[in-house]
């Protein structure tokens, strides 16, 4: 199984038969010899090629186990094939079921070295929360949708949230000014941490988004109601973000401590 370029990958037999061919699009294709993993015999020095308890990534694909059911997707969000454990196979393209909103865990075998780092976001099913424009003057955090391309809400650090809908500051952008970065997303104690961004549970009753400067763009109490930059409920008023507790990624939420972003619908909610 071979990563032939970054929108091919490759299931080939040592004769040259070329029993599948999964491409970036979505798509799926049969015996195209020019794609086959054996065109260069030289099964080359290990890069990029490794596996762990939920998925085996080679270059830009994985196969992941999602939901008892085994996925193939390209890491730019296209699932190309489900394998379901009734036996039968559903083809892509398909965004759902995407092997990239598994987190990454211990290699069990293989190597990460040459492999690209995941970019500044969390992905659940459609949606993305990212850390976006490098160039920008100030950091900015948005949550946004493949779909149809739109941006429902940015943060800024200074503070301020600003609604959409509107086109920039897409998570779903990798090409240009507005670009993903490429840092690690971190967990702590009910908390993520993405680049210079934390989304926390303060207490029971309050989750904020913050700023590593300080600056609240978001507060959400457990009545239902939302709040703009009050500092005593920042992320960050406890440095430490601590040990990973109750916070975790699954393809269709993220849940910390009491509360949940989730898929619905094809919307994205957040509930206590």
């Amino acid at each position: 199984i071979r990563q032939i370029n970054s929108d091919n990958l490759s299931v080939t037999n040592e004769n040259g038969n070329v029993s599948r061919v999964y491409q970036s699009d979505g798509t799926v294709h049969g015996n195209v010899k020019e794609w086959s993993g054996y065109i260069n015999e030289d099964l080359g020095e290990p890069t990029c090629a490794y596996l762990t308890s939920s998925f085996l990534q080679l270059g830009d694909w994985r196969f992941g186990e999602m939901g008892g059911h085994l996925v193939v997707t390209h890491k730019d969000g296209q699932t190309a094939m489900i394998y379901r454990h009734d036996g039968t196979i559903h083809s892509g393209p398909r965004t759902d079921y995407n092997a990239w909103t598994l987190v990454d865990g211990e290699v069990l075998a293989g190597t990460k070295e040459g492999c690209e780092k995941s970019g500044d976001f969390l992905q659940i099913g459609d949606w993305r929360l990212a850390r976006t424009c490098e160039t920008c003057d100030r950091s900015t955090f948005s949550i946004s949708s493949q779909a149809h391309g739109y941006t429902s809400q940015i943060f800024r650090d200074d503070g301020t949230y600003h609604a959409g809908p509107r086109t920039d500051f897409n998570g779903f952008d990798l090409s240009g000014e507005l670009g993903l970065t490429r840092a690690s997303i971190l967990f702590g104690d009910k908390a993520v941490q993405i680049r210079d961004w934390r989304i926390r549970q303060v207490h029971p009753k309050l989750l904020s988004v913050t700023n590593e400067n300080g600056n609240v763009s978001r507060i959400y109490r457990s009545d239902g109601t939302v709040h703009d930059n009050i500092k005593e409920w920042s992320g960050y008023i406890n440095e430490d973000l601590g040990e990973p507790t109750c916070a975790y990624l699954t393809s269709s939420f993220l849940q910390l401590g009491d509360w949940r972003y989730g898929e619905m619908g094809g919307h994205l909610s957040i509930a206590h």
